[in-house]
């Protein structure tokens, strides 16, 4: 009489799916690792194009482009500027010259005629945004208004006491200070701000001492993702209310969590650096480097790092 095989009991069959539930849950762990460490190498790549382009910007022209160009026709002294940012000026060193080929640099950014500069705004490319960020649309309300960015310029470091350093005296020809509650101020002690033009020459402290771009692409603060603007968007007028939307302010430590506007302590132009990377952010450094920040550096120290020529002594970071 032939013998039957016996099939899993129920209980038999419970305990293999549980042991394949438990295997999942120790491998996922590491699988999502794995791609978040692709994902953080991958942003590194991305600065690491923007420091080629700034550099090759600086060797064409002798300087670095103008962080956020927020020039003033009203005072008479300066042509009426186009206030794009500097992420703008440097597309042909990052193999974007037909981008950059269909901008009017003799209209202002959001101009629609001649030539439509404003939906410009919709036209992207990856060195634009890191990939741990969870979204690449600027979305204030409801409609997404155009691609925002991850990677801004540092301007420089900002005290809490904003009048103990030099804020918006942008050269001897035009030195209107910038004072203004509702955005924050503007810091000219950095690399990139608004209306820069630092050259090597004047970074003092060292190039491999001195941030130049960092990220901010944390997850927006719910009811605050307006902390982000169009991508190739610089500055207002200085009659205008001096915001700078390619450039930032160190005047707060890094955070995971993005802009929370509305509150005094986080005006706009002090929109934190920080990401969606466990830990820190990335930055680019004024010698072309990309250096991953821990979360967790001396203020002190961070705020040395974002000045060009304050004379501070860095150690390690």
């Amino acid at each position: 009489m032939k013998k039957r095989s016996r099939g899993f009991t129920l209980i038999e069959l419970l305990v293999v799916i549980a042991i394949i539930a438990i295997l999942i849950a120790l491998l996922l762990p590491a699988v999502q690792q794995a791609r978040e460490a692709a994902r953080r190498t991958q942003c590194k790549n991305n600065l690491k194009q923007w420091g080629l382009a700034l550099h090759n910007y600086h060797d064409t022209f002798l300087t670095f482009p103008m962080g956020a160009m927020g020039l003033d026709a009203l005072a008479n002294v300066r042509p009426q500027g186009n206030n794009f940012g500097w992420h703008v000026r440097v597309l042909p060193y990052l193999e974007q010259t037909a981008l950059y080929a269909n901008f009017n640099f003799n209209a202002f950014y959001n101009a629609t005629t001649p030539t439509n500069n404003q939906i410009l705004r919709e036209q992207s490319f990856d060195a634009l945004f890191c990939p741990s960020a969870p979204t690449r649309n600027r979305q204030p309300d409801t409609v997404a208004e155009g691609y925002t960015l991850h990677y801004y310029g540092v301007a420089g470091a900002k005290d809490a006491v904003e009048t103990t350093r030099k804020f918006a005296m942008q050269n001897n020809t035009f030195p209107r200070p910038n004072f203004d509650s509702d955005h924050g101020q503007v810091a000219v002690t950095g690399i990139l701000y608004r209306n820069s033009r630092v050259g090597i020459r004047d970074i003092t402290d060292g190039t491999t001492n001195t941030l130049m771009v960092g990220e901010i692409s944390a997850a927006p603060t719910p009811g605050r993702s307006n902390g982000h603007r169009a991508w190739h968007q610089g500055a207002n007028l200085e009659t205008a209310g001096t915001a700078m939307y390619s450039c930032k302010n160190v005047r707060w430590g890094m955070g995971q969590v993005g802009w929370t506007g509305g509150n005094l302590n986080f005006l706009f132009n002090d929109q934190r650096f920080g990401s969606n990377h466990t830990g820190g952010a990335q930055f680019l450094l004024g010698d072309g480097a990309v250096k991953f920040i821990s979360q967790n550096i001396d203020f002190n120290l961070y705020q040395s790092l974002a000045t060009r020529d304050g004379g501070e002594v860095v150690s390690e970071f």
